[in-house]
């Protein structure tokens, strides 16, 4: 980690109450991945969003007790503990134009003090006005920041209301839009403003929270004067996600690939420009090449052949495909004809004449009884087998079908011939044309060894995304994201070791304790049987994917209830779990505590 280097950025380590243990880790560095970098403070000298120390910044679908965290309950200490982690960005689907898939969550989470329900306040950060009070409660700023306060319970302000810096807004609480618990217990806070170019968006609130919580000290801290934390001024072009360094770059930068693309069959460079990614590598900032390529500067006088996807020897001859070639020598405009690498230079020439090695082409053979019916893939830079469809650039195509002639068309190779043809009519093996990527870029399957396209799944069978293994990750414009298979847009790509090895089934998962307590299962009372998660949630009603929500709530009167400490009461339905999501959704009003009885 750099955080010695990050806390030196922004200007050391608090000296309040709290400095002795107080510790957080450096913008954009998540629990499970990178997001936004950009260390200037985007709401200089707020007060911090809770009233009192100490809080907690963290995840909550990673962190103890989440959906993809270690098990356990959302009261369990390591939730509550430093070192704070950044999750503005964390893995959702919701628009944010400076994380680096442009999706992302648009705020952090904070949990207060204790895991207590309805006892920690909210206070404004700022002076300025309520606009509006529902899910939310939105306080704008008299320089038009906004601040949005999620999950909230005994809201203490109406809209249009004027509030001063630390006035209590509403208490900590895990309620949905409806006012059901539904989430941890957490403040999920949000700043919003007009960033040049992308508008009015979420921003980063994490150095703002640091700088407001150093300056806190247990007290007031509305004095509005930071602390010395260096300001980047206006926020930066978003960055992009690179598979092959496993980080996210800045825009501008450029980075090399070992697989086709950009026109080669190997080693394109791409640009990452305003959080997407291009072949146009012109005015790179920083390139960062790839080792696997180092070894690939050809020799003198050698040719680069885009038939082979390879550099070959002067003296060699290379047989193109049977496309024509008008314009050229009577023995190469037809299709078919061969070319000599002279001294760097191609040659149109006759097989007779090659005296070196000379390598013909799939297409040009007679089939043989042993041929096997594939095609040659100049994009790929090898033959593929028929079945196989590739999509090309974005160049027109006179002459060809509809579907391809305006460029970035799919080709099927259909026993040795290339056909033009819908992406629909592929099957399995397909592979996207990084250059046409408009909807999202794709991403380097390391499980298939191979690209695939924005939208597509593919199972692993390791650990990850809160399984034991066998989880799905889905492309998501150039990053991966955890997934289940009802999000995945395109192709599913079905990991062959995951089908005998199911990490919630077998003997040892026969009851509910022991199915929850296995990452990624949950196990469905009405068939008594573990599954997983994902599985549960489509075809189990009142499934559990905790140890708590195991726990029986069979109790006959509010005060046995909710002293029980996982049920609550909910009138006219009963004692309900807390931590079952289809017991929750039937109740209108729940009742936590004995007090509300």
């Amino acid at each position: 980690m750099n955080r010695i280097v990050f806390l030196a950025l922004l200007g050391g380590l608090v000296t309040a109450s709290a400095s002795a243990q107080f510790r957080y880790e450096p913008v954009g560095q998540l629990e499970r991945s990178r997001g936004y970098t950009g260390s200037q403070i985007f709401a200089r000298g707020m007060r911090f969003p809770l009233q009192q120390q100490p809080a907690y910044l963290n995840s909550q679908i990673y962190g103890v007790g989440g959906y993809m965290g270690p098990g356990g309950g959302q009261c369990d200490s390591r939730n509550y503990s430093y070192p704070w982690y950044d999750n503005f960005c964390e893995a959702r689907t919701w628009t944010c134009p400076l994380c680096p898939t442009r999706q992302g969550h648009q705020g952090q989470d904070i949990r207060p003090a204790t895991c207590a329900n309805d006892r920690h306040a909210t206070v404004a950060t700022v002076p300025g006005r309520i606009n509006d009070i529902g899910y939310s409660i939105n306080l704008i700023g008299d320089d038009g920041t906004k601040f949005t306060y999620l999950h909230t319970s005994r809201q203490q302000v109406r809209a249009g209301q004027r509030v001063n810096c630390g006035d209590v807004l509403s208490y900590v609480s895990n309620l949905d839009k409806n006012g059901n618990g539904y989430t941890t217990y957490h403040l999920h806070f949000e700043i919003r403003k007009a960033i040049a170019g992308l508008g009015f968006i979420p921003v980063s609130p994490y150095t703002s929270l640091v700088d407001a919580y150093q300056r806190m000290g247990g007290g007031g801290a509305c004095d509005g004067a930071p602390t010395p934390m260096t300001d980047m001024g206006p926020a930066p072009e978003p960055g992009c996600h690179s598979s092959t360094l496993g980080r996210v770059v800045d825009s501008g930068e450029c980075v090399q690939v070992d697989y086709a693309g950009c026109g080669v069959a190997r080693c394109g460079v791409y640009q990452c420009t305003s959080g997407g990614w291009s072949c146009s590598v012109s005015g790179c900032t920083t390139t960062h090449e790839n080792a696997s390529c180092a070894n690939e500067t050809p020799p003198a006088g050698s040719c680069r052949s885009y038939t082979l996807g390879r550099e070959v020897d002067s003296g060699t001859c290379v047989q193109v495909d049977s496309a024509t070639r008008p314009g050229e020598p009577a023995s190469c405009a037809d299709g078919c004809g061969w070319y000599v690498c002279d001294e760097g230079r191609w040659q149109c020439t006759t097989e007779g004449s090659c005296g070196g090695e000379t390598i013909g082409h799939s297409s040009c053979r007679a089939p043989g009884p042993d041929d096997a019916a594939t095609c040659r893939s100049s994009i790929l830079g090898r033959d593929v087998e028929s079945g196989t469809c590739v999509q090309v650039d974005g160049k027109d195509r006179e002459g060809e079908p509809a579907a391809c002639a305006e460029g970035c068309g799919w080709y099927r190779c259909d026993e040795g011939v290339w056909n033009c043809a819908s992406q629909a009519e592929c099957g399995r093996d397909q592979y996207a044309n990084a250059a046409c990527s408009a909807t999202g870029q794709g991403c380097v399957s390391y499980t298939l060894g191979t690209n695939v396209s924005h939208g597509d799944c593919v199972q692993v069978d390791k650990e990850g995304c809160g399984m034991d293994s066998c989880s799905w990750y889905r492309c998501s414009d150039g990053a991966w994201t955890c997934s289940e298979t009802s999000d995945c847009s395109g192709l599913t790509y079905e990991n062959e070791a995951c089908e005998a090895s199911d990490p919630c089934t077998g003997g040892e998962r026969t009851d509910c304790g022991s199915c929850t307590s296995a990452a990624g299962c949950a196990w469905c009372p009405g068939t008594n049987e573990c599954m997983l998660e994902g599985t549960a949630r489509d075809s189990c009603e009142g499934w559990r994917d905790s140890r708590s929500a195991c726990e029986p709530c069979d109790f006959n009167d509010c005060n046995s209830c909710t002293g029980s400490g996982y049920c609550s009461w909910c009138p006219g339905v009963g004692c309900v779990n807390e931590e079952v999501e289809d017991d929750v959704a039937r109740c209108g009003t729940m009742i936590s505590s004995r007090d509300e009885c």
